[in-house]
């Protein structure tokens, strides 16, 4: 953990896009690091390196203003099936080891967990027209959207862009319910579609989303 107590040392000490090694050198100290510690890793795939920070600092005017972490998430997939599972934003979950970048030293792990399941019988998505209702309606947070209980302020100027989504993939994906006085954590059968374009009247609009999710339960729909 950095020691600095003064902006000149913050400055000197601070990770700049250089000191990023590759992503095969990270991947191997994460590997290393579980090999050492017998971390058993039934049930993961091969670890990937998460870049999503990545996409802040190519499309910065002044990437010295971008903050570049000081470490690099390693992700090694948890598969149900063969199959990844995702969060509900369509990131890769599963065990995460996070390397520094300059000292090239393991700062922490998560996501070690139990990774069993009780499987059960629902009601499956079949209707395409509920998925296009599902796709045309999130994140309109009532502004121009159905969600009619939800009134844009009278000051705000809407901008309409146009997200352009590319062919679906079969996944899991994670969603959390509170039922019955107690949380569950259900993995459910889920088509990840990869956000390919935005464009729209807003110059550079910009979408925080990568993917969108559609949960196939009709419970979680």
């Amino acid at each position: 953990q950095s020691q600095c107590q003064t902006e000149e040392c913050y400055q000197r000490e601070r990770v700049k896009i250089g000191d990023i090694p590759a992503d095969e050198d990270v991947i191997a100290i994460a590997k290393d690091f579980v090999a050492d510690h017998g971390i058993d890793l039934t049930g993961y795939g091969e670890p990937e390196v998460d870049n999503s920070w990545r996409r802040e600092y190519d499309r910065a005017a002044d990437k010295n203003l971008v903050y570049v972490p000081d470490a690099q998430r390693v992700v090694f997939p948890q598969l149900i099936e063969g199959k990844p599972v995702l969060d509900q934003s369509g990131i890769v979950t599963g065990l995460s080891i996070s390397v520094h970048a300059k000292h090239r030293k393991v700062m922490s792990v998560w996501g070690i967990a139990d990774r069993s399941y009780l499987k059960s019988d629902y009601a499956g998505v079949t209707d395409e027209a509920a998925i296009k209702k599902y796709l045309s309606t999130i994140d309109n947070y009532g502004y121009g959207g159905p969600a009619v209980d939800m009134m844009a302020p009278s000051d705000v100027t809407i901008q309409k862009a146009t997200v352009t989504l590319g062919e679906p993939t079969l996944s899991y994906a994670v969603f959390y319910r509170y039922e019955q006085n107690k949380n569950e954590e259900l993995v459910v059968p889920a088509l990840r579609f990869p956000v390919q374009n935005v464009t729209g009247s807003a110059e550079g609009a910009y979408l925080y989303r990568t993917s969108v999710i559609v949960p196939l339960a009709q419970e979680m729909l």
